[in-house]
């Protein structure tokens, strides 16, 4: 807590509440904000928000406190408390409704909703994606400011939700202020590298607090001292050193200058001592509990009569120690409840942290994590045995908290040793370090799972076989997950040490892993074609339909792959029935839709991936197997020329930042729509993160690596370059055949080019491997194109052209370009004016900047077109063009910056460098010039 929300007691932040004024003004135009407000212990953060919500009319205020248990936050606790009180203010029914399908997931923030949301390693992010939910839900109702206090005390869960929250709340007017002391930020905090990350969001500005010139420090003490003389306010100004709290503290300590203290806690020490022993007493047993105590806890915890409790209570209020919040009592700032706690005798910590353990056994209904909290003062307390086996409880209950969850498994594991017979309480070692390995999976730290795993399988309880088997299956999964290899010897591993007869879970569930490693590592080998069945009898034989339509859909992918597309497709629609989960179904719709647009069926693989993102939205997994879904729906987007719709797609899902495994198909999409935009240095950004990692375990991100690699370097000009890298990748890699038809266009192009430069490379390699590939739907589109390339003549060109009319649009362009070309040669001219219209127009409705400039150079060099001011002399890129239309539109720098997440600086180089490119000099001339030369057309 700070001074207080009066703004009386707000001198010198002006220019802050202005800061904050402009970031709620952007919050009311849908657009949420984050404000991270940093200053020191006593800066008045709290002071400031208080006086801003205070000026606000028509805005509701939630509030969320983190809590300290020992250097480490209490998990959710400050998202809780908000929580809570938009559950009070709003009630059961309306908090559902809001949450969507997810809102069981809210049972450990709500017990109240009475859910008991089902085991699942999802069920955190479906909770983070109602909160998300609820948050907008409420601000509509009323624009919404949430200020979370002390960041800096923040549990890993906690900062893992912000993070989700700052890019996932969205359209909807909701303002986020949270707190923090810059002076608790170590070279090692972990709020530090947070804090970095949060600050490159366009969303989020960071405001630090600085202290108080003496002026201001003249005006704060009047407000408390009327009548303090200038030597009074010279002493207090050097002695709080412009700290605002201290100012306020000194200036009520009364007394001569010469007697007041010298430091901000000698100033509350004396405060405290003025208080009565009782009182003390009381208040450094409340400060165990933290910032915030209720009666019943205070009552349990302390022992003595309530008459006894209600006079020292009223003490410490009257002395402004402590104040009134709703049902409970809190310290009224931050830094007396820290002087009360560390007054604590070792002796008296222990017994009162023995207490808290005891009343929150007792009674759990005292804190909304009691087992968290019993845990925590037990170890506090040194009662070794007894904090074992509450961790343990603890760790398994909090199972939206993985970060935590994999703490308190932790603390177990290293006491493990250090209490008697500890598998009478917590089961064999070996599943301990199991579930610490899940816990550790679901939080994210890849290296640490491993190294649990391995402990794991160093442990003499893995020498089971179908442990082994699980834990194997497990580390391959977690190196599948961090993209590295070797996932598919341990899944062999795991295999052979599951026995045939009689038939078992953990055998089906190896088979099952086993099918669909080798259809992406090997899907035309008939090893998988027997493993798949296998896999299929053996889930059918112990009657899981969870594991048989798993296998079923590998199965379905495994036919498409090798040709049998529409037989393919067919067992996959067949598969749904089987699913009984969420997660089946999210995973039925990704694999249809990719299977779809990999036919060349674009429009339905739309249709498809689009049911499916609307299901992760129902059921609150958008930031994951949503994202999947919106790549798959903006790649057949992107053949099918819907490049805005498909963007739209790809920024959004990625402003969710969704886990790696599932932003690698949107950056790489993203990439490709920079390369034909001729935005070529953003395009390599994007594709350097994967230069390293791209086909470690999966070789369908590897393919659309290539592909947009190859064309990169074709387009800038190193055709040799892109030849190496397609020829590479399309004879070592057995995966879709239609991936592998795109990259041989590609080859086949950098051939065309290389022999336009003098060069006479070999194309029969090229050749040989496209004449193994299994047909496909894409064959007789893609077939042609290559054909054209390698002959580059009139009538093949012609022949790709009419094929590409149900191919990507992108190339069905490209082809007209070439075409043109030829046409021109031929001095057919009427003709390749018209194919050249047509393949321009359709650039331009693409926003293919490289081939709308490449066509219109043809086209004034043909004189097909007069005059200078085409889009090819100009040559704006694809970024410039989107800045060009809102110039158009008449937006500002710092609007531009908004609508397209860049800064306002970038925004303004790029106005410039249209401006230099159209040759004119005026914002205004610019728009004139681009309606008239039809720059924004499409």
């Amino acid at each position: 807590m700070g001074i207080g929300a009066d703004s009386d007691w707000m001198v010198g932040r002006a220019r802050e509440l202005a800061e904050l004024q402009t970031m709620w003004a952007q919050a009311l135009q849908h657009e949420p904000r984050l404000v991270l407000l940093g200053g020191e212990a006593g800066g008045g953060k709290t002071t400031l928000a208080g006086a801003f919500a205070a000026s606000l009319s028509g805005a509701q205020l939630v509030r969320g406190q983190c809590v300290p248990l020992g250097g480490e936050g209490l998990p959710y606790a400050p998202v809780l408390q908000v929580m809570r009180e938009l559950f009070a203010r709003y009630g059961r029914d309306r908090i559902i409704d809001w949450a969507g399908a997810g809102w069981p997931s809210l049972a450990p923030l709500l017990p109240e909703l009475g859910a008991t949301p089902e085991p699942s390693t999802t069920e955190r992010l479906r909770m983070f994606e109602a909160i998300a939910r609820i948050w907008e839900g409420a601000a509509r109702e009323t624009p919404l400011l949430v200020v979370l206090e002390d960041l800096h005390w923040s549990d890993e869960s906690s900062r893992h939700l912000l993070n989700f929250l700052t890019s996932a709340v969205a359209d909807a007017p909701v303002l986020l202020i949270g707190t923090f002391r810059t002076d608790e930020l170590t070279r090692r905090h972990p709020l530090r590298p947070f804090l970095a990350e949060l600050q490159r969001i366009p969303a989020v500005r960071r405001i630090d607090l600085p202290r108080l010139t003496r002026d201001e420090v003249a005006e704060l003490v009047h407000r408390a001292e009327p009548d303090a003389t200038d030597y009074a306010i010279d002493v207090l100004a050097e002695r709080s050193e412009g700290i605002p709290f201290f100012v306020v503290e000194l200036a009520r300590c009364g007394g001569s200058c010469d007697t007041l203290p010298w430091t901000l806690r000698e100033a509350l020490q004396q405060r405290i001592q003025l208080l009565g022993d009782e009182t003390q007493r009381l208040l450094r047993l409340a400060s165990v509990a933290g910032f915030r105590i209720g009666d019943e806890l205070l009552a349990a915890v302390s022992g003595a009569e309530p008459e006894a409790i209600e006079r020292c209570l009223r003490e410490a209020i009257d002395a402004g120690v402590l104040i009134i919040d709703d049902d409970a009592y809190c310290f009224r700032h931050a830094l007396l409840h820290e002087v009360i706690n560390e007054d604590l005798l070792p002796g008296e910590q222990v017994r009162a942290h023995h207490a808290y353990a005891e009343a929150f056994t007792a009674r759990p209904e005292l804190s909304a994590a009691a087992a968290v909290e019993i845990a925590h003062h037990y170890f506090a307390a040194h009662d070794l045995e007894r904090a074992f086996a509450a961790a343990l409880t603890a760790a398994r209950e909090a199972r939206t908290a993985p970060h935590e969850t994999l703490r308190l498994y932790e603390r177990a594991l290293g006491i493990w040793e250090r209490v008697p017979d500890p598998e009478s309480v917590a089961g064999p070692r070996v599943e301990v370090l199991h579930a610490a390995a899940l816990a550790s999976h679901e939080a994210g730290e890849g290296d640490r799972t491993l190294a649990l795993v391995d402990e794991a399988l160093d442990d003499p309880g893995a020498a089971e076989p179908l442990v082994r088997s699980r834990l194997l299956l497990m580390k391959s999964w977690a190196l599948g997950v961090q993209m590295r290899a070797g996932d598919g010897e341990l899944i062999a591993e795991a295999l052979a040490l599951t026995p045939e007869h009689p038939m078992t879970q953990a055998r089906a569930q190896a088979l099952m892993r086993m099918a669909g490693h080798l259809m992406l590592r090997d899907p035309r080998a008939r090893l998988g074609d027997e493993i798949i069945v296998q896999a299929i009898a053996a889930a059918r034989e112990i009657g899981d339909t969870d594991i048989e339509a798993h296998a079923m859909n590998t199965w379905a992918c495994h036919l498409t792959i090798r040709g049998e597309e529409d037989r393919g497709i067919a067992a996959l629609r067949e598969s749904r029935a089987l699913i009984r989960n969420d997660s089946g179904l999210a995973r039925y719709w990704v694999n249809l839709s990719d299977n779809l647009h990999l036919a060349g069926r674009y429009a339905e693989a739309v249709d498809e991936a689009m049911q499916g993102i609307a299901h992760t939205s129902r059921e609150g997994t958008q930031r994951t197997k949503g994202a999947m879904l919106a790549g798959n729906a903006a790649e057949p987007l992107l053949a099918l020329g819907e490049w805005q719709r498909a963007e739209k797609l790809i920024n959004r899902a990625l402003e969710l930042r969704p886990p790696k495994q599932y932003w690698i198909q949107l950056r790489l999409l993203r990439a490709e729509l920079d390369t034909w935009r001729g935005d070529f240095d953003s395009a390599d950004r994007n594709l350097a993160e994967f230069r390293s990692i791209a086909g470690a375990s999966h070789p369908q991100y590897h393919q659309m690596f290539t592909l947009v690699d190859a064309r990169l370097r074709l387009l800038r000009g190193d055709a040799e370059g892109a030849l190496a890298t397609a020829a590479a990748t399309a004879q070592s890699d057995q995966h879709h055949p239609s991936r592998q038809l795109l990259i041989a266009a590609v080859a086949a192009a950098a051939i065309r080019e290389l022999r336009a430069g003098g060069a006479d490379p070999d194309p029969a390699p090229l050749l040989g491997w496209i004449g193994d590939l299994p047909q496909v739907g894409l064959t007789p589109v893609l077939r042609p194109l290559i054909d054209a390339e390698l002959a580059d003549e009139t009538e093949s060109w012609r022949l790709a052209v009419k094929a590409l009319t149900a191919g990507p649009a992108v190339l069905r362009c490209h082809a007209g370009l070439v075409l043109g070309e030829r046409l021109i040669a031929d001095k057919t001219r009427e003709e390749a004016r018209g194919v050249l219209a047509e393949a321009a127009h359709l650039a331009e409705q693409m926003g293919a900047s490289v081939l709308t400039e490449r066509i219109a150079r043809l086209r004034t060099r043909s004189g097909f077109l007069a005059g200078n001011g085409s889009r090819a002399t100009v040559g704006l890129t694809g970024r410039e063009l989107e800045v060009l239309r809102l110039v158009a539109d008449g937006r500002s720098n710092g609007q531009i910056g908004r609508e397209l997440f860049i800064s306002t600086k970038t925004a303004s180089v790029h106005v410039s460098n249209i401006l230099a490119k159209l040759g004119v000099s005026s914002r205004g001339e610019a728009a004139a010039v681009a309606h008239r030369e039809s720059l924004l057309a499409g």
